[in-house]
This record gives structure tokens, sequence and C-alpha cells, in this order.
């Protein structure tokens, strides 16, 4: 991932450190031990296998990192310099560090889990927006049915009376046609056909 250095002197005597005086850390190899579970207390030249480039103008007398960590994932490191030749850091420094960093792990993480949270209750508003506007899209085309439906329960009534009159005037001359005794069988079926039909419509 991204590392990001942050420093500040804490000791009012000290000399000036800028950004170019201020060791490079050799990211690679602090994972290196931090993937084993190491954290890393180191005294002058022992340190140096740990930068990538040291300023010559001041000697780095002490050097401690602790990760920073969160179930077992790395998400950072606490690293602390001294280039004071009477202050060096001892296990004591480390330990107090380790505890440091396992309260600052805690809190990155509560932090993110909180991004996430809000991230995903925004995430959660712009969708139930979405359905809202899904549901009265749905309730206006329902209404629509509905009208559409009784429009044409409107039309089939009205068609029917309509149909009713004819088709009884029909089906009655159709009935004394029937009755007529010189009607050949085609005629015949056709009169079948024509009440038959006509009773269906009914």
């Amino acid at each position: 991932g991204e590392f990001l250095e942050r420093i500040k002197l804490v000791h009012e005597d000290s000399f000036a450190v800028t950004d170019a005086h201020m060791p490079s850390l050799q990211m690679s190899e602090l994972q290196n031990y931090f993937t084993a579970g190491k954290p890393i207390l180191a005294h002058g030249h022992h340190a140096a296998r740990f930068f990538s480039s040291v300023s010559p103008k001041h000697t780095l007398i002490s050097f401690v990192a602790v990760p920073l960590q969160v179930a077992g994932r790395l998400i950072g490191t606490l690293n602390v310099f001294s280039f004071t030749p009477s202050k060096s850091f001892d296990e004591g420094a480390r330990k107090m560090l380790s505890v440091l960093a396992s309260r600052a792990a805690s809190a990155i993480d509560n932090a993110r889990l909180y991004d996430d949270l809000l991230e995903r209750n925004d995430e959660l508003r712009q969708v139930n927006g979405s359905l809202d506007a899904k549901v009265d899209e749905l309730a206006q085309m329902n209404m629509q049915l509905f009208e559409m439906n009784n429009l044409k329960n409107d039309f089939l009534t009205t068609m029917s009376h309509e149909l009713r009159t004819p088709l009884n005037s029909i089906l009655g001359f159709s009935d004394v046609l029937s009755a007529a005794a010189n009607l050949d069988k085609k005629q015949q079926r056709y009169l079948q056909n024509i009440q038959s039909s006509g009773k269906d419509l009914l």
C-alpha cells in the first residue's frame, strides 16, 4: 500500500531537521520484519539497513519502529528517530510505542469503519430513493390499468346492448324461416349456423 511520513520535532533544543535531512525509510525491509511479527529497535550503524539514505550532516543515534496492525493486517508504521547523542531508545520505549501503536491502529480502523458505514448509508439512501420512485411509477401504472379496465367494461356493456337488439331480431326472423316447410338442406344448415352463432354472441 501507500506509506506517508509525518515528521514532528518534540524537543525545543533540537536542531532544525528538514525533510531533506530526514532518513528515508526502506519500507520493504520494515515490512519483512513486521510480517514476521518483529518490531524494530536499532542504534547507530545497526539501523542503516532500514534506510535507503541517511543525511551525512546528522548522525542517527537511535531508531524504533512498530507496526500498526488490525487483525494481522499491516495498515502502517509508527517510527521514532533520535538525533540527540544522549537520547537512545530502550526496550521500555519500544514497548510503550507498541501500546501506542495498537491503540492508534484501532482508532484508525474505527475511523475507516465509520467512513465505510457513512458511505453505505449514502448508497442505501440512494437505493431507497430509486425504489420510492419505482413504487410511485408502478402505482401510476396501476391506476392507468384500472381506468383502462373500467373503460373496457363500459365499452363491452355498451356494445353488448347495441348488439342484442339486432341479434334478437335476426334470431326471431331465423326462427320464422326455420318453420317454413319448403327449405332445402343447404338453407336449413345456413339457418342453424345463424341461430347458433347469434346465441353465442348473446
